[in-house]
Parts: structure tokens; C-alpha cells; sequence
């Protein structure tokens, strides 16, 4: 054998509790009945993710992502004032995050059926996804006021600008113009940081995303230094200039790219972000 097969099991309920309340400062009531939605759906099989079985509508780690809403939430979140109920607050946002990773309205139902019952509160989409969460005046953006705002034009705004708000990666998935990169670009526009973008493709390379070594250009003032400067300079790539300004990056079709490519971005994906 070239390596060692160690399978780590879920965690038990009492674990998983004690992690949700010192990491993401929850209190015990909220912690159990995330974990008893967690353990509800993961009961439930549905048709798009059978090879999934128990993750299909929830995973480990949509349920701290869920939890850190709620920290992210009491430190200062701006919508959060907007509610006088922390439980609706998590219903709202456990919705928002897991109703995001499913692609048919049947298990969109069963996320809301399971949420309704356990927190005892209404999951209304048709108000969550009117627009109102995002922030700003999403009908006067200069520049993309032609903009036409379907129903699934302002889904997808709100998740995304939803996901921006709490500082999480986001993957969107859809046919070809459906939105998706335009909606990137808007949410660049309103929150004024520059939108890197890169378009994978099976070719795509891992200095393509953090940069490479390069030949140094010598100008004709500087023609006799050419014996004696550097060769080869190092070029930040468009991941690495993101990083470091704090702006926003696409990798478009990235699902073109090599595994082996993708996986250099995992620490990226993480809460920490360091490459």
C-alpha cells in the first residue's frame, strides 16, 4: 500500500454542539436545533444527489458555514437590525445557504418543511428573494440599469451579495447566461473593488491563478545593465493581486480546469484565505 485509508466518522451530537458554541459563540438552545435540522435532512434521500446519500442536502460543513452567519450576524451585521428574532434570523439564513445548493423545488420544500418544523417559524422565499436583503438600490446601478430583474435574477443577487456580506467563497452553477458573471460585476461596481477575472480552460495552469517567473523587458535607456540585472522577475498572478488588494476574483468556468489545479486553491476556499 502507497499511503494509509483513515476515515474520520461524523461526530456525535454532543460534540458537535460543544464545537458550535465555542467556535461560532452559539447559544446551546440555537446549536441543538441546528444540529437536530442537520441530522433530519441527512436522514432525508433525494433524486439529484443519491450519490451524495446523506450529504446531498447538508454537509459538515454547510452547518458551520450556517453557524458562522450567526456570529457574523452579532458582530455587527447591518440586516441583522432588521430582525427582532434570532430564531426567524437563523431560519432565514439556514434557508438562504442550503436552499442555494439544491436545483429542483422539491428539495427546496423539504429544506423548508425541515427548518418550519424544528424552529418553529415561516420560511417565506417569495420575501427573501424580493430584493430588499441586498443592501443597496439594486434598479439605479450606473451602468447596468438596462438590466431586466427576474425573479431568478434577484435569487441569485441575494445569495451571492448574501454570501459577500459574511465573507464566504461562492460557487455558481448554471447554464450560459443565466446571469452569473453579471451579477459578479454589479456587486463589483456597488461595492467599488476591482473584479479579476480568469477563464479556465483545460490548459489552465496553477501560475495561470498565482503568478510565474518571467523574463525581465529592458528598455533601450537601460541597455547596459542587461549584462548585469536579474533575467527573470516574479509577476503576481490575478489571485495573488486579489489577495492582496482585497478585491474580487471570478474563475469562470472553472469547472475546465485541471484537478490538480484546483486543489492549490483549497487554502484559499478556507476561512483563513492564505495561499
Amino acid at each position: 500500500s502507497s499511503g494509509i485509508n483513515a476515515e474520520w466518522p461524523l461526530r456525535p451530537g454532543s460534540e458537535l454542539r460543544t464545537i458550535l458554541e465555542k467556535r461560532c459563540h452559539l447559544p446551546p438552545s440555537y446549536s441543538k436545533k441546528m444540529i437536530s435540522v442537520m441530522e433530519k435532512l441527512q436522514g432525508t434521500r433525494t433524486k439529484t444527489g443519491i450519490f451524495a446519500g446523506r450529504h446531498a442536502l447538508i454537509t459538515l460543513r454547510d452547518l458551520f458555514r450556517w453557524a458562522e452567519r450567526y456570529r457574523g450576524a452579532e458582530g455587527g451585521d447591518t440586516t441583522a437590525s432588521n430582525y427582532r428574532d434570532w430564531d426567524q434570523l437563523l431560519v432565514d439564513d439556514g434557508f438562504m445557504l442550503l436552499s442555494g445548493r439544491v436545483r429542483n423545488n422539491e428539495e427546496m420544500a423539504i429544506i423548508k418543511g425541515v427548518l418550519e418544523k424544528v424552529f418553529k417559524r415561516n420560511v417565506n422565499p417569495a420575501q427573501l428573494f424580493d430584493g430588499s436583503l441586498v443592501g443597496f438600490d439594486y434598479r439605479n446601478i450606473p451602468g447596468y440599469s438596462e438590466i431586466v430583474w427576474t425573479p431568478s435574477m434577484l435569487r441569485l443577487l441575494t445569495l451571492v451579495s448574501r454570501s459577500l456580506q459574511y465573507r464566504e467563497p461562492v460557487l455558481l452553477v448554471g447554464e450560459t447566461g443565466c446571469g452569473k458573471t453579471t451579477v459578479c460585476q454589479v456587486l463589483s461596481q456597488v461595492l467599488k473593488l476591482k473584479l479579476h477575472v480568469i477563464n479556465c480552460h483545460m490548459h489552465t495552469d496553477t501560475a495561470d491563478f498565482i503568478g510565474s517567473l518571467r523574463p525581465v523587458r529592458h528598455s533601450r535607456d537601460n541597455e547596459e545593465e542587461v549584462g548585469t540585472g536579474p533575467l527573470f522577475e516574479w509577476i503576481d498572478g490575478p489571485l495573488v493581486t486579489a489577495l492582496r488588494h482585497g478585491d474580487m476574483i471570478l474563475l469562470d468556468e472553472i469547472s475546465l480546469a485541471d484537478d490538480s489545479v484546483l486543489e492549490r486553491l483549497n487554502s484559499v476556499l478556507e476561512t483563513e484565505r492564505c495561499l
